[in-house]
């Protein structure tokens, strides 16, 4: 999938052409974005951003993050009263800390120490601590943190998403279509989806992220009998890629099967693994034997 021609017209829906003229391109946006800096909080295995009300709506425009209310986040740090708060995916978080370079994580002191033990019950009552002190969390750290918190499929939601942004599209979760996330070229409210992408890993050391998670947790056979579809993920079955297929067709949009390679010799433990990820798009589309007639004459 090329990337986004600025050039190219967008359909807008009806109705929103006042509101298109008035919207930022996003490329703008990310560029205004990366000359600031703003504090997150890593809390209840969710990251919090409290803004100004013009900054929310750039990020808005970008499709990142939800506002949420104010007794929602009483208990949350650096989060104020008279500033809007933002509550960020995984994969956005990431995104913002390591890319753009605009987010700065904070988190409990001792979340980070236990990061990595065993004890389920100590990791809990801690990230659910309202003392303590607040470090700031380098790379790895949060890293770490999401793909403990965020589950299996984090590491590769978290490539697609940041190959898709980069290329100029606004991802957003695909739950509503079967689908891992949906592709728009603007805000959901201005324009509809192009794309539905289903991510994939397609060699073994994108595999492999599976077999880390499933050593921290249980065992393999276990969790393939129980969770099927997350943490076993592979190609899909041929019912399953013609139902979503069919799906894609009646919503009028395109089906791509995003995969994601990685060499073997990579450690999913490490945040570099995204900049070693190699992503193949490939579009499924249903047989049309009129139009290939067409095409042919």
């Amino acid at each position: 999938m090329p990337s986004i021609n600025l050039n190219a017209r967008i359909k807008w829906k009806r109705g929103k052409h006042r509101q298109a003229r008035e919207a930022r391109n996003p490329e703008s946006i990310i560029s205004e974005l990366a000359n600031c800096v703003f504090r997150g909080a890593f809390h209840r295995e969710s990251v919090w951003v409290s803004c100004p009300r013009r900054v929310a709506s750039l990020f808005d425009q970008l499709n990142i993050g939800r506002r949420v209310r104010e007794c929602v986040v009483r208990d949350v740090p650096f989060v104020h009263r008279d500033v809007v708060a933002l509550r960020l995916s995984p994969e956005d978080a990431f995104y913002l800390h390591a890319v753009v370079g605009c987010l700065v994580v904070y988190a409990y002191e001792e979340s980070v120490v236990n990061s990595g033990d065993d004890n389920n019950d100590n990791n809990d009552n801690n990230n659910n601590n309202k003392g303590g002190r607040h470090v700031e969390l380098s790379r790895e750290q949060f890293w770490t943190l999401l793909r403990e918190t965020a589950g299996a499929a984090f590491g590769l939601k978290c490539v697609a998403t940041c190959h898709f942004r980069l290329q100029g599209w606004l991802p957003r979760s695909g739950l509503q279509y079967g689908a891992d996330l949906v592709l728009y070229r603007r805000h959901p409210s201005l324009v509809h989806s192009d794309c539905c992408a289903l991510v994939l890993p397609e060699n073994n050391g994108a595999r492999k992220l599976f077999d880390v998670f499933s050593e921290c947790n249980a065992s393999e056979s276990s969790l393939k009998e129980n969770n099927r579809g997350e943490l076993t993920k592979s190609f899909p079955k041929w019912y399953e890629l013609q139902s979503l297929s069919r799906l894609c067709v009646q919503v009028n949009k395109k089906l791509i099967l995003c995969s994601i390679s990685v060499p073997e010799a990579c450690d999913w433990n490490d945040s570099g693994v995204i900049a070693e990820a190699t992503v193949k798009e490939t579009e499924i589309s249903r047989f049309n034997q009129l139009r290939i007639k067409n095409l042919a004459s």
